[in-house]
């Protein structure tokens, strides 16, 4: 039922009131007080009797008034109970969708919070097609998303049965983006209780609060403010540097055309095994390795050409959107 057919009942009773109201002024000669007072008992159906007496016309008129209540006030309410039924039915059927399609998720993220910051990262996730599915306590919050076509669970995320609906054990990451520090303590810890190889980035507004989102078991924790004075300083400090650092890591496409990417390097790679310049990714891809991360977790950064190339080593690599598709496909 759209929102016109909701006016336009209102304005039919409203018709009906001053339709009644000015009746029995002209009719019985009463005031418009008194006309008013004896049309909403009429059409409310209340039972209460008027405050004078009627006459032959009047009691005419008040039985045409019933009747054209009664279809108005009925069809009103047949109306409303409609819409009832098909909000019901379809919060059914999505909370059905979203569930077949939960299930269906592997190697997904798991975002705790679709305040500022996790609207944020639902935008940047959404654009870079990204499974994932949202956990927000605020119920229209979650309809929202719903609608706009984002997998979203309503409920605690510090829950474990809540966890267990987004897929926690299939996930490949959480994100716990609430807006309080103790929250995401919780989300952490459950998270980590049932999947303690689970990679869990927080975030955090004070110092304290960090420390123990690390103790609690988070792989990585974000301070806002922290993060936001450093930007700032940049930006006055080396501000070329940092718009071309913020032009890649934003996903500004239309200025450079580039993309910060890791690529992992699996068992079947065709380059597995060469070093960097024998596989000559600077040469014919366009792409500039400026990190390898080593299966054993060693962080080498500005590899040499000599660099042997291994299976679960991750290329934290610079280049534009083409040649990073060859490079993944290289790397298997």
């Amino acid at each position: 039922m759209s929102s016109w057919k909701l006016a336009s009942i209102a304005g039919i009773l409203l018709l009906l009131v001053l339709f009644g109201t000015i009746g029995y002024h002209f009719l019985e000669a009463w005031s418009y007080v008194d006309g008013f007072y004896m049309t909403v008992i009429v059409l409310s159906t209340v039972g209460l009797g008027g405050t004078h007496e009627l006459s032959s016309e009047g009691k005419l008129f008040t039985v045409g008034l019933i009747v054209l209540g009664v279809v108005v006030v009925g069809y009103g309410v047949n109306t409303l109970a409609q819409r009832a039924v098909e909000i019901q039915f379809a919060t059914y059927l999505g909370r059905r969708r979203m569930e077949k399609e939960t299930k269906r998720l592997r190697d997904h993220f798991i975002l705790c919070g679709a305040g500022r910051v996790g609207s944020r990262v639902i935008k940047e996730f959404t654009q870079r097609k990204v499974s994932f599915v949202v956990i927000e306590k605020n119920e229209t919050v979650v309809r929202r998303l719903t609608s706009e076509g984002c997998l979203a669970i309503y409920g605690d995320a510090s829950d474990e049965e809540v966890l267990n609906k987004a897929g926690v054990e299939r996930a490949r990451g959480l994100i716990a983006a609430i807006s309080t520090d103790a929250d995401n303590v919780y989300v952490t810890l459950t998270a980590k209780g049932i999947r303690p190889d689970l990679l869990v980035v927080a975030r955090a507004q004070e110092d304290n609060a960090a420390r123990k989102l690390l103790k609690a078991g988070a792989n990585k924790v974000i301070l806002p403010a922290q993060t936001t004075g450093q930007a700032l300083a940049q930006l006055v400090l080396k501000p070329n540097v940092a718009r071309f650092i913020e032009s890649i890591t934003a996903g500004d496409m239309a200025q450079l055309n580039l993309q910060l990417e890791e690529i992992l390097i699996s068992v079947s790679s065709r380059i597995a095994g060469l070093t960097l310049q024998e596989s000559e990714i600077r040469q014919n891809l366009g792409i500039i390795i400026l990190a390898m991360r080593r299966k054993n977790g060693v962080m080498q950064f500005n590899p040499n050409p000599d660099s042997v190339i291994e299976s679960g080593d991750f290329l934290i690599a610079l280049g534009k959107a083409e040649g990073m598709r060859k490079l993944e496909e290289l790397a298997g």
